[in-house]
């Protein structure tokens, strides 16, 4: 007998709202429906403005976290109870309809019954253990930064 549970199974149906831009989506979204975003590295704001909405999921074609640096979107929508399925992959924006009824089932993403592409769904958890993941990395990216900083001013010097 093991002492390990699996991880509790998530179905959620409801109206797919897409959009690339998501500050312009969160306009447009309503409770209860599912948006479908490609937003790498979801910011606060938008984390903000789209759970402030009362969604019941949010689909990210993109990582909500992808380490390079903590971003506080994703905590946002933890912390309203938002299901977040995460890197769904590009394909995801043109598979999936603005209007559609979706279905998201463990991850899965189904129209009328047919998978049309997968993410992980992700959770409270997950988000702290990659949001410190990234603090960690942050002093990496802020290197590579400041590098290129000095490269682009000493090519581009005489231009001052």
């Amino acid at each position: 007998m093991s002492s390990l549970s699996a991880a509790p199974s998530v179905t959620v149906t409801g109206t797919a709202r897409v959009g690339r831009r998501t500050k312009d989506l969160a306009k447009r979204l309503q409770p209860g429906e599912i948006a479908v975003i490609d937003h790498l590295d979801l910011d606060r704001v938008a984390g903000e403005s789209v759970a402030a909405t009362g969604v019941a999921a949010v689909v990210n074609a993109s990582a909500f976290i992808s380490g390079r640096y903590p971003n506080g979107g994703p905590a946002r929508l933890a912390d309203a109870g938002i299901v977040m399925v995460d890197a769904a992959g590009p394909e995801v924006m043109e598979a999936i309809t603005d209007g559609a009824q979706l279905t998201i089932r463990d991850g899965h993403l189904l129209v009328d019954g047919r998978e049309v592409a997968a993410g992980t769904v992700i959770g409270e958890q997950d988000v702290l253990d990659r949001m410190e993941a990234a603090r960690d990395s942050i002093g990496d990216e802020l290197e590579r930064f400041a590098v290129n900083t000095l490269e682009y001013i000493e090519k581009e010097a005489h231009l001052v």
